[in-house]
């Protein structure tokens, strides 16, 4: 028998079913229920629930903007912009994103810049707070959007697992439903299309004809993170330590604020309310790293968070007054944090882009890449038919093109990881990740849904070879094969990237300050 609930739309057979209540997962249940599909929507916790992850860019607004005019949803193109998520949604935790700011610090020394900048870069991405990116409190959004899903006519079902998974001619789920602590509650339900939304865990993996890939990752780090109140800001410590931040083109703190240090980074992301979400990065690949992953599994988070803000004085002046507020079980420490599966689609079945892999926070792509993997089986879920040659090939170019996706941001955030220990060829390197978006900003721009460029510009074939060849580069130098100076690899890439350079970067009379780089709308 079917599992009983009080939603009067809940139906045994579904079009579609949706592993995962994230923020993904209950974007794409929204968005379908609103237009008519029958819809389930799984998910193994509850709602409300901490999760980071929450560092939005002008790509994922724009994706969010092009949702809201192709569906009617109103909703999304508030979110889409801090002020108008501020004025809509007064409750829905959020902090505002002026662009990207670094600061590079050496162990046990204070922290030091000069008036050109040179421990610095800001990237602005838009003009003024009313226009701003965001931050999101997932445990915030998540929920809203989990519930809009429900009230469009969605059928929502937490605290459910998967036990068994088997395909006829559709979808036959075997569930176990945990109901008020009396114990699990079995039935099954049936579906057309199945969404793995569940993220790297890829709760379907024991069903489905996927393969773990994670070996094709070359990006290998783990986080220590929590969310805390009473952060210190930077700006403000900035003057402290006898800096002017007069030339900052907006305030350092309003941005994914990066500290890069030895180990790795730590990230910044300061939220209304007095919170902020705290989480140091640390790169254990054989060839750029310095923590080893027995070294870290052997010192308790806690006291290893204490350890690093004693050896960067800086960072232990920005978090000296700082109080966990999340999650309740205190700092976290993950394993290493890639995950990969393929293929990403097949017969009646699709990961989303945050299922399909995971990269690294660096470039603050999860957003982005998984609202554009909303928007695109969205399109696929909405045709009125789809021959199973038509079918097939769809899945085939989702899963290269996402595929490719992934392998570009590991690209260029390894990198970064490899290039983190001199200002200098660390900030080249991250201009490829601003030249990539940037580029892809104005053509996805251009046209509709179905006419967009993969992200980051990952199928431009000019484009790899130049992260290619850069990338090569920047192994050849840390390998001592092929050394060559900051100062050359700068000029290297200043020259590969300026057919894609649409943003004025690599400038060297900004010294390491940019104004603005987001495309118009």
């Amino acid at each position: 028998m079917p599992h009983n609930s009080s939603n009067d739309n809940y139906r045994p057979s579904f079009d579609v079913c949706i592993l995962g209540a994230g923020f993904g997962g209950s974007l794409l249940a929204w968005i379908l229920a609103k237009q008519g599909r029958r819809v389930l929507l799984l998910d193994r916790g509850q709602h409300p629930r901490f999760a980071i992850g929450e560092s939005s860019t002008p790509v994922g607004n724009m994706t969010l903007r092009r949702l809201a005019a192709e569906y009617s949803m109103p909703e999304l193109l508030a979110l889409s912009r801090y002020g108008t998520w501020k004025e809509t949604f007064p409750d829905l935790g959020v902090g505002c994103k002026r662009g990207f700011s670094y600061f590079f610090h050496t162990a046990s020394q204070p922290f030091c810049t000069d008036s050109e900048h040179s421990g610095e870069l800001l990237v602005a991405a838009n003009a003024n707070d009313a226009t701003a990116d965001t931050h999101w409190v997932r445990a915030d959004i998540d929920a809203w959007l989990c519930q809009q899903a429900r009230l469009a006519g969605a059928v929502v079902r937490e605290r459910t697992i998967v036990t068994d998974l088997a395909r006829d001619n559709q979808w036959c789920l075997q569930l176990s439903t945990h109901e008020n602590d009396a114990g699990p509650v079995a039935d099954s339900i049936r579906a057309d299309y199945l969404v793995d939304a569940t993220g790297g865990a890829a709760a379907t993996s024991p069903w489905l004809p996927i393969q773990n890939v994670r070996t094709r990752m070359t990006t290998n780090s783990r986080a220590l993170f929590a969310h805390f109140s009473h952060v210190g800001d930077w700006t403000k410590l900035m003057s402290d330590f006898g800096y002017s931040v007069k030339d900052h083109p907006f305030d350092c703190d309003q941005a994914a604020q990066h500290h890069v240090i030895d180990e790795g980074w730590l990230w910044a992301l300061r939220f209304s309310h007095n919170l902020a979400s705290i989480g140091f990065m640390f790169d254990c690949h054989p060839r750029s790293g310095r923590v080893s992953n027995i070294q870290l599994d052997s010192t308790d988070p806690a006291d290893l968070w204490r350890s690093m803000l004693a050896k960067y004085p800086a960072l232990q002046s920005m978090l000296s007054d700082a109080r966990i507020v999340a999650p309740t079980t205190g700092i976290q420490l993950s394993k290493r944090i890639q995950t990969r599966w393929a293929p990403c689609a097949g017969d009646g079945w699709a990961l989303l882009p945050s299922t399909a892999g995971f990269v690294d926070p660096l470039h603050s792509t999860g957003i982005a890449h998984t609202l554009l993997g909303v928007e695109r089986l969205t399109k696929r879920l909405l045709q009125p038919s789809c021959t199973d040659a038509a079918a097939s090939e769809w899945s085939q170019r989702y899963t290269r093109v996402v595929d490719a996706e992934l392998s570009m941001i590991d690209q260029l955030v390894q990198l970064c990881y490899l290039t983190r220990h001199e200002p200098i060829r660390f900030t080249s390197s991250v201009m490829l990740y601003f030249a990539a978006v940037t580029s892809y900003e104005r053509q996805a721009n251009k046209g509709p849904a179905a006419t967009q460029p993969a992200f980051l510009l990952a199928k431009n074939s000019d484009w790899c070879h130049v992260v290619s060849d850069i990338c090569q580069r920047a192994k050849a130098h840390a390998s001592g094969s092929a050394c060559v100076s900051a100062v050359e690899f700068e000029n290297v890439v200043r020259r590969q990237i300026a057919a894609f350079n649409v943003a004025g970067l690599c400038d060297p009379d900004a010294h390491r300050m940019y104004r603005f780089t987001v495309a118009p709308d």
